[in-house]
């Protein structure tokens, strides 16, 4: 193992001091291994002569009044695999079941709502077009295919209104509930 290798692990041991103090350890370790290694030692040397970064963590958390047990602990309650420990799998389960799903699939329900308001819109637009053409067809002509024309052309302007508003809510709404649940999932 490199010294730098040694010195990130120490750091990563650390973790619990704040910045500062976590620094300062670090730098007191640089130094003696400078000075150490410009005396003619190797890194193997050097490491042998420290320990190993838990015992160096051990014994500065102990010195700094920062419960030196907190490394074994954390090494037997976190999984392997992810280095996440049990209570955090558990937590974000519960998470998952209490608040995801319940919520997540409230806010899809209303996406799928929006949906289909937009097809609907969709539907209407096409239905006011072909009764504009239609309806004078049918009626024969004057004031009365007129007046159904035009209702006709209103309801597909109202329905293609519609649709390109809740195509546009429908689309950003999906955007939003995607990088809500990646960060949720990101997270954990």
């Amino acid at each position: 193992m490199t010294y730098k290798t040694w010195e990130r692990k120490l750091k990563k041991e650390l973790s619990s001091l704040p910045k500062t103090e976590r620094e300062r350890v670090l730098e007191y370790y640089r130094e003696m291994h400078d000075e150490m290694a410009s005396n003619g030692r190797s890194d193997e040397g050097i490491i042998a002569e420290l320990g190993s970064p838990e015992s160096c963590a051990r014994k500065t958390l102990s010195e700094e009044g920062y419960a030196p047990e907190r490394i074994s602990e954390r090494r037997t309650v976190s999984s392997a695999k992810t280095g996440h420990s049990v209570a955090e799998v558990i937590g974000l389960f519960f998470a998952t079941v209490l608040l995801v799903l319940p919520i997540g699939s409230a806010l899809v329900a209303v996406l799928v709502s929006f949906a289909a308001v937009c097809v609907s819109g969709a539907a209407v637009g096409v239905a006011g077009l072909l009764g504009a053409i239609v309806y004078p067809i049918v009626a024969g002509g004057g004031v009365t295919a007129a007046i159904g024309a035009g209702a006709g052309l209103a309801a597909s302007g109202v329905g293609l209104i519609l649709f390109v508003v809740f195509f546009l809510i429908t689309k950003y709404t999906a955007i939003i509930l995607f990088k809500i649940f990646k960060a949720i999932y990101k997270r954990g």
